[in-house]
């Protein structure tokens, strides 16, 4: 169900089931939202996703020989709920955007960094994820700046607390042909 047309409204659904092989039983349902608000000649944007998935594990977790390991595991389909939120509101010369996402995962599949084998923790995970994105854009100099702040409820899924990237750059046309970006990238 889609609707991918409307200057103020767009929404969709979608959901896919396995009905046979090693995969049967998995299956995933998606859903979104978006709302359009015109202000002055710019459009901000408020948009909403959510998902639930219920997958089988990779053959090569459950079932693996090599050299150095060898395993054969019956993990249980681990379960993720995702639901995610977001508003941008682009101009001509700033292009801000925030997002907020929550991911909630019944027992997910982890590889252990003592023994180096995959085990399955016997219960939920939550991952709560905010981004805020901001271009600058001028004729011939542009900022782009991305931070991200992540939580893990356990150490199981583990994630970096502060992302930062942030790149400053020089944009412009030689000589009537040539296509020239110079600049510097700053990592953290």
């Amino acid at each position: 169900i889609f609707k991918n047309r409307g200057a103020y409204l767009r929404y969709g659904a979608n959901g896919d089931v396995c009905v046979l092989g090693y995969k049967l039983g998995q299956f995933q349902v998606n859903g979104h939202v978006e709302g359009f608000i015109p202000i002055g000649k710019d459009i901000m944007s408020l948009s909403a996703r959510v998902s639930f998935r219920n997958e089988t594990p990779n053959w090569y977790i459950q079932h693996y020989v090599s050299n150095h390991f060898r395993w054969n595991n019956d993990f249980s389909k681990p379960m993720r709920f995702n639901v995610s939120g977001e508003v941008s509101y682009p101009t001509k010369w700033v292009k801000p955007r925030v997002n907020i996402d929550f991911e909630n995962v019944t027992r997910p599949i982890w590889f252990s960094a003592t023994d180096g084998l995959p085990h399955q923790y016997d219960g939920n995970v939550q991952v709560l994820a905010a981004n805020v994105h901001c271009d600058i854009t001028t004729p011939w100099v542009n900022l782009e700046n991305n931070v991200v702040y992540q939580h893990s409820s356990s150490s199981i899924i583990a994630v970096p607390a502060l992302t930062l990237y942030h790149n400053l750059y020089y944009h412009g046309t030689w000589f009537k042909a040539l296509d020239a970006q110079i600049g510097v990238d700053l990592r953290y």
